[in-house]
């Protein structure tokens, strides 16, 4: 549920907040209108909040961000909760979108959306390139609307706060969903995403703080050799164990400590395409740890015919194991794009996936939308987002993605009965 909000300020309180304002002033310039937008829209299903008397001193309710590793692998978690309005005073400091500089964050995407490889000299110099070009650029100040490090959390309701456990898309990193994250935790759960450091994100930091970079299959992309059959089935494999880390941290070790305790019977799997089929695989494997799952337009078929490179023209329902074991009677939320509605196998196992979970799914497709449609790139794009968008058939970005918020919140309050 969303915190209701008092209906007066103290003067004092007034003043932080006016500082707190003042402070984030600069941050906030170059935030990206549509996720201003989505920070005050009323999660669905939920008791929207009491407006303010002052609306100077009010705005949308405040998100703690926290940043944590894992206990025993050291894998990166980037924390998103529900936070106690009354304890913001001046020295909060407003989370960005990125953990880490923008040009960092680029060049994972160089290395995987060019032919420029991480270490070879033509990489270095076009990075050294990118690190002068971001500085120029908004999105690199850029602050996540009413968002805050490591700020009070709200009092959590005696079984502990519901939590969802997320695993970002291919290539991803998990922050290309923040604005969605934040949103969720006004709902009043926390938020936990994994970073993977299987060689499936764009670019992740190791525990020594060295990157890895996206691992090119062989076959692909001018890596030489033959396109493994058994090379996705392999990776989700790794990335299971890794998701399974992130729930013994949260849920079993009390790893975000006395301050974020978690409600074991309520923790959610989530995952945006490749993360969406890592979810199902985790909830296949151990169904009595989750109370729900969360499945943002999953790559629930590997096409190898498509692939250059394979010797193999199979279909496979991807994960294998949860298209043979099922959800069990966890209740899972599919929402996909019509861009992958429309691709036959893709399509055909996703539906058969969806009659394997448990009573209360929900299956939706969001009309007009692309794959690209489920991340905060519609935001980044800013007023370029509706012609670029509309290229790929899908004209309304800003919409889909307000649709994807109350499709997700209302699911998400359903489960945890908030």
């Amino acid at each position: 549920v969303t915190t209701v909000t008092a209906s007066h300020t103290s003067h004092s309180r007034r003043r932080a907040i006016v500082s707190l304002s003042a402070m984030s002033s600069f941050g906030r310039l170059f935030t990206p209108a549509l996720a201003e937008r989505l920070s005050v829209r009323t999660p669905a299903g939920t008791t929207p909040t009491t407006p303010s008397t002052d609306t100077s001193t009010q705005g949308p309710d405040p998100v703690g961000v926290r940043d944590v590793v894992t206990a025993q692998s050291r894998l990166r978690v980037r924390v998103y909760y529900p936070a106690d309005r009354g304890t913001l005073d001046s020295s909060a400091n407003p989370a960005k979108f990125f953990k880490d500089p923008l040009a960092a964050v680029l060049k994972g995407h160089l290395h995987t959306m060019s032919s420029l490889r991480a270490g070879t000299t033509a990489f270095n110099v076009a990075a050294v390139a990118l690190q002068a070009a971001t500085s120029v650029l908004p999105l690199a100040y850029a602050t996540l609307p009413s968002a805050w490090h490591d700020i009070q959390p709200l009092k959590a309701r005696d079984s502990g706060f519901p939590v969802l456990l997320f695993s970002h898309g291919l290539t991803g990193t998990g922050e290309e969903h923040a604005t969605l994250f934040c949103h969720l935790a006004r709902t009043g759960y926390v938020v936990a995403c994994i970073h993977h450091c299987d060689g499936s994100s764009s670019r992740a930091v190791l525990p020594d703080g060295s990157d890895v970079y996206y691992d090119f299959p062989p076959g692909m992309n001018g890596r030489p050799g033959i396109y493994p059959a058994d090379f996705r089935t392999e990776q989700v494999e790794r990335r299971e164990v890794e998701l399974s880390e992130l729930y013994q941290f949260v849920v079993a070790e009390g790893g975000l400590g006395e301050t974020l305790p978690v409600d074991p019977g309520t923790v959610v799997a989530g995952g945006f395409s490749y993360g969406a089929a890592t979810a199902a695989l985790a909830v296949a494997k151990a169904p009595h740890r989750f109370a729900a799952a969360m499945l943002l337009d999953g790559w629930f078929n590997v096409d190898l015919k498509s692939i250059k490179g394979c010797t193999s023209n199979e279909q496979v329902a991807f994960p294998p194991l949860a298209h043979v074991k099922g959800l069990g009677a966890v209740p899972a939320l599919f929402v996909g794009s019509a861009e992958f509605a429309g691709y036959t196998a893709l399509h055909a196992a996703t539906v058969r996936l969806s009659q394997m979970a448990g009573p209360g799914t929900e299956v939706h497709t969001i009309p007009n939308t692309t794959h690209f449609s489920f991340m905060d790139l519609v935001c980044w794009l800013s007023f370029l987002a509706p012609r670029l968008y509309g290229r790929a058939n899908a004209p309304d970005p800003a919409g889909s993605y307000e649709h994807l918020f109350d499709l997700t919140s209302a699911f998400l309050h359903k489960i945890s009965k908030l």
